[in-house]
């Protein structure tokens, strides 16, 4: 599996918010892109989690959204 540390920004319940280091990568068993970003600090998952079945981000181009 492939990881790397990029930073993330989004706004969440009308905030913006960044995590300097989400976590993006490659999962070959389930054959798609995956990104973790903005961990809880008492358990440490992360409040935004994609990409965790089958083929879910097939390209990187998969997460960004279009209008």
């Amino acid at each position: 599996m492939s990881r790397y540390t990029i930073t993330v920004t989004g706004t969440v319940t009308g905030r913006g918010r960044s995590d300097p280091e989400a976590i993006i990568g490659y999962d070959p068993p389930i054959r798609t892109y995956f990104l973790q970003a903005f961990p809880h600090e008492v358990t440490d998952e992360p409040a935004l989690w994609l990409g965790t079945h089958d083929h879910a981000f097939e390209a990187l181009d998969d997460f960004t959204m279009q209008p």
